[in-house]
This record gives structure tokens, sequence and C-alpha cells, in this order.
């Protein structure tokens, strides 16, 4: 068995008769928890909301994470190039641990996004509302760590 730099493999059959094989490599796309302004504001016009994954929070925190920036600029995007659209930003846990202090925590955690809209990005804090739903609106399973990764989001909706 031989692999060439140009992506051929080559050996032989089980019955020795040669073969050359081409491997080939389809580019997509990677996926990442990157948002795209426009791309959310034309779900929250067909949707009246956005499920937004990459807001990131230290554990059993409403301190938002570094990593979180590129997300957040695009919020800020969304609202500074649509400036008549108000959302409510609605935080989401998974169900473990108690109901209540999910419900205080999601609220925390979608206040802390509110605070660094209005402070960092200097949208207009009439412009969003925080509150939190906690575990009562899941987007997947808490059984697995997947599903559970899917629960722990902001919803961006659209208000009045």
């Amino acid at each position: 068995m031989f692999i060439s730099k140009h992506g051929f493999y080559g050996g032989n059959w089980p019955d020795g008769t040669p073969a050359v094989f081409q491997l080939i490599v389809e580019e997509k796309e990677m996926e990442s928890d990157l948002i795209d302004a426009q791309k959310v504001f034309r779900k929250i016009q067909s949707v009246g909301k956005a499920s937004i994954q990459g807001i990131y929070f230290d554990h059993d925190s409403a301190k938002i994470k570094e990593e979180s920036e590129p997300t957040i600029k695009e919020i800020a995007k969304l609202l500074n190039n649509n400036p008549d659209l108000n959302l409510y930003v609605v935080g989401h846990t998974y169900n473990t641990g108690e109901l209540d202090y999910n419900l205080d925590l999601s609220k925390k955690r979608a206040n802390a996004l509110v605070k660094e809209l209005v402070t960092e990005y200097d949208i207009d804090s009439e412009r969003l509302e925080a509150d939190g739903v906690g575990p009562l609106v899941p987007a997947a399973t808490n059984e697995t760590k997947e599903g559970r990764s899917k629960n722990r989001r902001v919803e961006l909706v659209k208000s009045n």
C-alpha cells in the first residue's frame, strides 16, 4: 500500500490484482457557534425569534466568558443595523438542579447580556428586556451532553 502526495492510494485487492484509489475531499463550511447578524435578523423576521449559541458563562454564574465576544458583537451589529428592532433577551438553562435556581440563573444571564450590550456596545437599554425561563423550554433532550449544550442558550425574541 502506498499513498501519493496527490491523494492517490495504491495497493492490491485481496486476489492480488493491483488497485489505485483516488481520495476526493470536499470543502464544507466549518460548524461553529458564530452567528451572522443578517441571518439572525431574517430568522427573527420570519418566526419572531432566533436561538443564539455562542454566549458562554462561568459555571453556576452570570459572568460572561471572553470567548462570547464575537457572538455579542454580532448581536450588537444586528441591533445597530436595525434601529427599530426591540428584543426580549431570554436566558435558558438545562434541567439540572432546582427549578427556582435555574429560573433565577437564566434571568441573571439574560440581564448580564443586556448589560454588556448597553455598556460596551452603546445599545439603548429601552430596546432590550431581559428574562429567563430556565429549563422550561428545552430545545433538545436533557439526557445527553449534546442536548444540554443546546438547552444552554439565549433567545432573541422580537418585542413591540
